[in-house]
């Protein structure tokens, strides 16, 4: 691997394979006792404390358009981290976030995606309990970068795991798949 590539973020095996080759190698410390650590590569990660777990998982989020049928990157950042702390079986509780918008950027935009994350948060019943905000120069970024983590708690050993999965387990929908993908693509296509 010579550079970083668009795919090695696009969640698929380059990006596994990054992680294999160069991330995993370079920690020593990838869990905390029995918990959930880099190396089991799940949703999100776990810290034991006496009978419960904290279940913590962080993402950055970009995406092109920031608006799009059903929603926007305000919406899909709350909810893709406070997903990756429930589908481990944890009750979400909080979050914190980091944006990082274009200088230049349209204040009212912002404040529709402050505002959609907002009305996001409340829906899944976590507090915002802090966050960071940085301006980076024209063309530096594109527009804005949102990057949440979320934080919840499960009885300790209760915990879901990707790599505990096993044939006939029974795998639970809680809305229609793939729409997310199909908004993004109508509207980059036409």
């Amino acid at each position: 691997m010579e550079s970083i590539q668009l795919s090695h973020g696009a969640g698929g095996e380059a990006m596994w394979e990054l992680i294999k080759v160069l991330i995993l190698p370079a920690f020593k410390l990838k869990r905390i006792e029995d918990g959930v650590g880099l190396e089991d590569l799940d949703d999100a990660s776990t810290i034991p404390l006496g009978d419960l777990e904290v279940v913590i998982s962080i993402d950055s989020h970009t995406v092109e358009p920031l608006f799009f049928p059903g929603g926007d990157i305000g919406r899909l950042a709350v909810a893709g981290s406070v997903n990756d702390v429930a589908v481990m079986g944890a009750k979400p509780l909080a979050m914190v976030d980091a944006l990082v918008v274009e200088e230049g950027f349209p204040v009212k935009d912002l404040e529709r995606i402050i505002d959609s994350m907002s009305r996001t948060a409340e829906e899944a019943g976590v507090a915002l309990l802090g966050g960071d905000f940085k301006v980076m120069p024209r063309g530096k970024v594109d527009g804005v970068v949102v990057t949440t983590a979320a934080i919840g708690v499960a009885p300790r050993g209760r915990t879901l795991k990707d790599n505990r999965l096993q044939a006939g387990d029974v795998i639970i929908v809680s809305g229609p798949i793939g729409d997310h993908g199909i908004a993004i693509a109508s509207v980059r296509g036409g």
